[in-house]
């Protein structure tokens, strides 16, 4: 996790920032992702901004932003505030495809479809090339430091860069009710991130490491909290818009209630995740144990010589089968599939449930009337 976030001051970045896109994934203020960049578009902007930048006293800064899938809603938003909050529509009223939205409301520099116009302010704290079989790769360490929200694309091509605004994250709420209302949601959510940290634990699939647990056993007891707020969303895994909510939020009870959400949904998912898990490995454990009996079974049959018996018993009742069948002159087709399943029944143990349901179906076959013709 990133040391602070906010130490940029609020207010429109003198700069154009380039700007990554990520998939499934999103960064939070007081958060880091390691994220792997092997598209071109990436590899050039960092090889033109960040190179051999990174080590130095003031760490350099990149916008990042998650991709949305699908994306219309966030482009008709995105188009709807740039024509200052009127709503887009054709010219009877209804809503328009993506061409001719394109063609009619276009964004600033055409902004990538799909990509959230709200992101964050990273520092670039860490940097590694990769080359593996002529492919060229770069592992990058963000830290998140402020909310971001992009004005317009200057650049597209070879990569992207914007005019970005930073935004705050201030944990003041609007009103003395707001007030109130956020140290509730506050407390209920510190008790969720204490529950969320419980079920991560005892979860052996779950990829948060032991360390970042306790960190944020830690920031469920002292975190302000926005901070909170962000951190226990970095940890879950629900869809892209449920945490980019969170991201958004422009106040403390929204974002309060957006992460409570997160985390909710988060907690459910390991509930069911676990009684999964339980209800297989109970299903295995039968099974093992239905197959240990039916060894033990036969052991037995052997010891006091009835399993002969049942061998014999088996050979003979497929034998009449077997006479069934030919009289039942089936056609050739099916007497293919019956031989087959014949052959396959005398090759199973007779103590097999397999074994009793291939001499019914075979059985089944023989009473078939296949050589008595309908008189329709």
């Amino acid at each position: 996790m990133a040391g602070g976030f906010d130490v940029i001051v609020p207010g429109p970045v003198a700069d154009d920032m380039p700007v990554l896109r990520i998939r499934n994934r999103i960064l939070l203020p007081g958060t880091t992702l390691r994220l792997t960049l092997g598209r071109d578009d990436s590899v050039k902007l960092v090889r033109r901004h960040f190179q051999n930048r990174v080590g130095q006293q003031r760490p350099p800064l990149v916008g990042v932003v998650s991709v949305a899938e699908p994306a219309p809603e966030a482009r008709r938003a995105a188009a709807a505030a740039a024509e200052g909050g009127a709503a887009v529509g054709g010219a009877g009223g209804g809503a328009l495809d993506d061409d001719e939205l394109e063609r009619r409301v276009p964004l600033p520099v055409d902004a990538p479809a799909g990509v959230y116009l709200t992101g964050c302010i990273a520092r670039v704290s860490k940097l590694s090339h990769v080359r593996s079989g002529g492919a060229e790769r770069f592992t990058m360490l963000v830290e998140g430091v402020s909310r971001m929200r992009v004005l317009r694309f200057v650049q597209r091509e070879p990569y992207l860069l914007a005019r970005v605004t930073a935004l705050a994250a201030s944990d003041a709420a609007p009103s003395v009710d707001d007030e109130v209302r956020a140290k509730a949601v506050h407390l209920s959510l510190q008790r969720s991130g204490r529950d969320l940290v419980e079920a991560l634990r005892a979860n052996a699939g779950a990829s948060v490491e032991s360390r970042t647990l306790d960190m944020i056993n830690d920031h469920t007891k002292r975190a302000e909290p926005s901070r909170l707020a962000f951190v226990l969303t970095s940890v879950c895994s629900v869809p892209v818009p449920d945490r980019q909510r969170v991201l958004e939020a422009d106040d403390v009870v929204r974002r309060l209630e957006a992460a409570s959400y997160v985390v909710a949904s988060q907690l459910e998912i390991l509930r069911l995740s676990k009684d999964i898990h339980s209800k297989v490995n109970q299903n295995v454990k039968e099974s093992q144990r239905k197959f240990y009996l039916r060894q033990q079974m036969q052991a037995i049959r052997k010891e006091l010589g009835e399993d002969e018996e049942v061998s014999e018993e088996a050979d003979d009742a497929l034998a009449e089968i077997e006479k069934r069948l030919v009289a039942a002159r089936l056609p050739e087709a099916a007497s293919k599939v019956a031989m087959k399943e014949l052959k396959r029944a005398r090759r199973l143990n007779p103590m097999l449930p397999e074994h009793s349901v291939l001499v019914t179906y075979l059985e089944w076959m023989a009473d078939l009337p296949w050589s008595s013709a309908s008189r329709e």
